[in-house]
Parts: structure tokens; C-alpha cells; sequence
């Protein structure tokens, strides 16, 4: 059963078309005790299947410990959006509902290796003197108290990008 409505494809599909870029998305699952696992797991097959730019790597958090441990993750549903290499973009929790919307983003970010920040941010961003890394302040926002937070919310990934720029 199709979770992306017809109209949803097109559009992803049109949108999709703009990767120059593989983008790898990387789940790590618990069949077992995990509600959202399968679900989480469905959703990204349906994704990736709408362009050949985008591939999925499924992964369990107890039998891939190691992997695990390598992507920092030790909760499920866990995504991972990497490209040549790992940006550091983590989303915990089924990023569906306003979320998939940042996970959409982020794929085309990815994917097109654009940053959607404006030269003045990127170079207030260049002037610190301590590097901040982007999967720690995201990873924060999108993980506030174990749950996704909703986009009106100020803590939201969205709402942060739009402050940020």
C-alpha cells in the first residue's frame, strides 16, 4: 500500500530530478519493540524508489552494533541523509507529518549540495572561532525530548533555518 499520495509522487519525482548527487539515506531499525520502525522503513522504500539518485541501506541497532556505534545512533527509527560523505543529518523518530518535509529537504540539500543559507550567514558562520557541528544543533532540534517537534514550534528544523538565514 502506497503511504505517498499519487499527487505527492509527481511532485517528489519532479523534485528528485534536480539531484546531481547520489543520496544515500541509511535507516537503523528494531523489528522488534519498535512501533514505528515499519512504518518509518516503508516510507523511505517509497522515497528512494522515486529516483535513482536516492538509495536505502537498512540496518538493525543490535545485530549492526558496530555500524551503529559509527553513525553515533542508539535510537530507533534512526535516518541517516548522507551524500559523498556524512553531513551529519540524523533524524530520530518516523520523520513523517511536517518532518518529511525536512527529511525532503535535506535529501535535496544533499543531493544538489546546496546549503539554504544566505552569504551573510555563511560568512557570520565562517567567523566563529569554534567549529559547531550541523548534526549536533540539528540532531537537538529534531530530537526534543525523544520527539519530533512541530514546525510552529521554535525548536522545529525548519523555523531554525529560517531564524539561522
Amino acid at each position: 500500500m502506497a503511504l505517498l499520495a499519487e499527487r505527492d509522487r509527481k511532485t517528489l519525482t519532479t523534485r528528485f530530478n534536480q539531484l546531481t548527487k547520489t543520496v544515500r539515506l541509511v535507516m537503523f531499525a528494531q523489528e522488534f519493540e519498535c512501533l514505528s520502525c515499519r512504518s518509518t522503513r516503508e516510507l523511505l522504500e517509497e522515497t528512494a524508489s522515486l529516483s535513482d539518485k536516492i538509495d536505502l541501506a537498512v540496518y538493525d541497532l543490535v545485530t549492526d552494533q558496530q555500524k551503529a556505534e559509527t553513525y553515533g545512533v542508539q535510537l530507533v527509527p534512526a535516518v541517516i541523509v548522507e551524500g559523498e560523505k556524512d553531513h551529519g543529518i540524523r533524524f530520530f523518530g518516523a520523520p513523517a507529518g511536517y518532518e518529511f518535509s525536512s527529511l525532503v529537504e535535506d535529501i535535496l540539500a544533499v543531493g544538489t549540495e546546496t546549503i539554504p543559507l544566505s552569504q551573510a550567514s555563511r560568512e557570520k558562520l565562517a567567523g566563529l572561532a569554534q567549529h559547531t557541528s550541523r548534526s549536533s544543533s540539528l540532531r537537538a532540534v529534531r530530537t526534543a525530548r525523544g520527539r519530533c517537534t512541530p514546525p510552529t514550534c521554535w525548536r522545529s528544523p525548519r523555523t531554525t533555518l529560517q531564524r539561522i538565514c
